[in-house]
């Protein structure tokens, strides 16, 4: 299994111009916010490309989200996305508590899916909601850092 720490290293040793770096792992943090976990690399190597940035550092960040990060990332994204439903409709879904109860009781996806699809659409909704939200707010310091991060990595390098 690939580390997270490895991850980043790859990323720092791309040979591109550090801001097209930045730009990718930016564009691969979006993405990675987002629920679709399966094609998120083909989706962020795609907006990549669409960009005109390190395609390759933007699928890597994506990597973020695995199996030991996805419960923090998603799940500060659905508080803040059905934080904001709430505030704007009148219809509310499940507290996240709920959502993760009916987890945790479920015996596969396939029983979680079927237990919570009167609430597909409002799921979806809130974790795209705030996975767009986080990302706006964390977009300017994971650019940044990564700028930051690839120009020490060089400079110590040379």
């Amino acid at each position: 299994m690939v580390s997270l720490r490895d991850t980043f290293r790859q990323i720092l040793q791309l040979e591109d111009h550090p801001k097209s770096i930045a730009w990718g792992v930016t564009v691969g943090f979006f993405v990675a916010m987002t629920p679709p976990i399966w094609p998120q690399s083909v989706i962020a190597f795609g907006f990549a490309w669409l960009f005109r940035c390190n395609r390759l550092a933007a699928a890597l960040t994506t990597w973020l989200t695995n199996p030991l990060t996805w419960l923090p990332c998603y799940g500060v994204s659905y508080l803040v996305g059905a934080t904001w439903l709430r505030l704007v409709s009148d219809r509310h879904g499940p507290t996240w508590s709920e959502v993760w109860t009916q987890w945790t009781r479920s015996e596969s996806i396939a029983a979680f899916l079927s237990s919570t699809a009167h609430f597909g659409w409002w799921i979806l909704c809130a974790l795209f909601i705030g996975g767009f939200v986080v990302s706006v707010i964390c977009a300017p310091f994971v650019y940044f850092g990564v700028l930051k991060a690839v120009t020490v990595w060089r400079n110590r390098g040379s």
